[in-house]
């Protein structure tokens, strides 16, 4: 979902399914093949499978938006002028979800070959669990943690949050401290840390949160589990971990009686003006 209007800027970074534009004002956008998943700051293009936006698309191309037209580069424009806004929430979990949900999920994450890698990074799940309100602490290392455009550190704590924002207690616990912290890793994973900040997170995290408090979806393929190399992985043990941190402080405070996450407008990212 992004705001229509006068757009100017240049391409990022260009790959096969997506290309990630930087704008004038510092914010980012992100072009998506059809088949790539929904999430804020994300466009989503007719194409078919066969579509590369290298084929069409080089780095520090000209972008720019008139009158709902954006056009990239000297090849290629897409037409926003009847584009649908995607909105989606995590929904507050249910209160009689199954017990030994954390059992059953760690099945699932022990038989993908990259866990080990999440677990050398992240730790011992029990430094979060056990320090519910100074979560920023325990996370703070993790910051930037690890190579790529999103480092593994990085997809651990937005796991957290999502997992977080399905209890009303514990909703908007590290949202501030999500804010302070864009800078100190790389761009694209700092645009990803403050949209986490107002509750906003891409399609597969939602889906994969909502689906913790449902059984009958717990022998199903996690859509979330197939995003790069362990960045998906690393995002869905933070969102079990979130989730029992959300669970924990219910349990001390009691919980509303709201179903779903509060919705908040989906913020313009910019590093000069990370509120806009």
């Amino acid at each position: 979902m992004v705001p229509l209007g006068r757009i100017d800027g240049q391409v990022h970074s260009v790959f096969d399914k997506v290309c990630n534009l930087r704008l004038c004002d510092g914010s980012f956008l992100a072009l998506g093949r059809e088949d790539v998943f929904n999430g804020p700051g994300i466009i989503r293009c007719q194409t078919d499978r066969g579509f590369s936006f290298l084929d069409y698309i080089d780095t520090d191309e000209p972008c720019a938006c008139r009158r709902g037209i954006l056009r990239i580069g000297k090849h290629l424009q897409v037409d926003l002028r009847r584009s649908i806004p995607w909105q989606n929430c995590i929904n507050r979990a249910k209160a009689d979800y199954i017990p030994d949900l954390h059992n059953v999920y760690m099945k699932v994450f022990n038989s993908e070959l990259s866990f080990s890698r999440v677990i050398e990074t992240v730790a011992n799940p029990e430094r979060y669990l056990l320090r519910e309100t100074n979560l920023p602490i325990a996370l703070a290392p993790l910051v930037g943690k690890g190579p790529g455009l999103t480092p593994l550190g990085d997809d651990f704590i937005v796991g957290v949050a999502a997992g977080m924002e399905a209890h009303p207690n514990s909703r908007n616990l590290i949202s501030f401290w999500l804010n302070s912290v864009v800078e100190k890793t790389t761009i694209l994973s700092g645009r990803v840390l403050h949209y986490a900040s107002y509750g906003w997170f891409i399609e597969p995290i939602v889906e994969f949160v909502n689906n913790l408090s449902d059984m009958s979806q717990m022998e199903k393929p996690i859509p979330l589990l197939t995003i790069g190399d362990t960045s998906g992985i690393a995002m869905a043990y933070g969102c079990l971990v979130g989730f029992q941190v959300g669970k924990n402080l219910d349990q001390k405070t009691g919980t509303d009686k709201s179903s779903c996450s509060i919705r908040r407008p989906i913020p313009n990212y910019s590093l000069d003006n990370q509120a806009a």
